[in-house]
């Protein structure tokens, strides 16, 4: 038996236009991540938190470039490590 899933209906919910209010902000996150030199995950890592930033989130890692580049946007931080 192989199962199908219908993803019809989630479509719209994954495509937004471009100049969105959405999209404008992952793009300034992912500029974000650019300014503070970082790249692949942690540049992912680093935008995710900065285009959902509010006065309650409070981002955590134990990567230091990750904890200095959140810190320089303004966001409240964790960190784990040692």
């Amino acid at each position: 038996m192989n199962p199908y899933l219908d993803t019809s209906a989630l479509v719209p919910l994954l495509v937004c236009e471009a100049s969105s209010p959405l999209c404008r902000r992952l793009g300034e996150s992912a500029t974000a991540s650019l300014r503070h030199g970082l790249r692949g995950r942690g540049a992912v890592h680093c935008a995710g938190p900065v285009s959902v930033a509010d006065a309650e989130l409070a981002a955590a890692t134990g990567d230091r470039e990750l904890l200095t580049a959140w810190r320089r946007e303004g966001l409240s931080i964790v960190g784990t490590g040692a």
